[in-house]
Formats: structure tokens, sequence, C-alpha cells
């Protein structure tokens, strides 16, 4: 049951990330904005960013969960190569979009994220378990 749920939660999540990037720019940019509104000291541009962090920080706690079910060798190494695989099919997946672009920014910024949540799931779970 917990493989289930596990790979249930991660299909929800990449789904969300395919669903975000699968929007027209105008209304990736009307949310920002909305967003942005709510949170008026904080720039259009940060908010798109950190929108980045947190699903690819996620991503990275799903896939490592996931694939620690399943009793993976190399862990961290196969968490982290999907995670990136998918930002960088995420990226190109936006390049067919009308208004957005395909940035190796955003793939770093992803990255980036996407490794902390792994090595913060490694650590809270050496610490709790």
């Amino acid at each position: 049951m917990k493989k289930i749920i596990s790979i249930t939660l991660l299909i929800i999540w990449l789904l969300t990330i395919y669903y975000f990037s699968n929007q027209h720019g105008d209304i990736s940019s009307m949310l920002s904005n909305n967003v942005n509104n709510v949170i008026s000291f904080i720039n259009v541009l940060y908010i798109r960013k950190l929108a980045h962090v947190f699903l690819y920080f996620i991503l990275g706690v799903l896939v490592i969960n996931v694939l620690e079910l399943y009793n993976v060798k190399n862990l961290f190494f196969y968490s982290f190569v999907f995670c990136i695989l998918y930002s960088i099919s995420d990226e190109l997946h936006q390049y067919f979009i009308p208004l957005r672009d395909c940035r190796i920014i955003d793939v770093l910024i992803d990255s980036i994220s996407s490794y902390i949540g792994i090595k913060t799931y490694i650590l809270l779970k050496n610490k709790l378990f």
C-alpha cells in the first residue's frame, strides 16, 4: 500500500509540474501576477523562480521515496538524474508552448532544488529512523 501511495503522489506531482508548464504564457503570467499582488514586495520573476524551487524540491523528495521503496542501488544518483532529466524535458516542453521559453537557468534551479529535496529526505530519514 505504501508503494501505491508513494507512486501515486509522484505521478500527481509530475502531472502538476506538466500542468503548470503547459499553460499559455499569458495565463502563466496572470497566475504569477495574482500571487504577486498578494505578496506585493516580491517581483513576478522571483515568484516564478520560487515556484521552480518548490516544485522540484518536492519532486526530489517524492522520487527518492519511490526509488527507496524499490531498493534501488545508488539511490541518490538515480533520484538526482531522474529529476534533472525531468527538468530538461519540462523546459523542452515549454519551448512549444506559446509565450513560454526553454531556459537553461531554470534547469539549473530545478536541479539544485531537487538536490536539496533529496538531501533533506536523506538527512531526515537518517535522523528519524
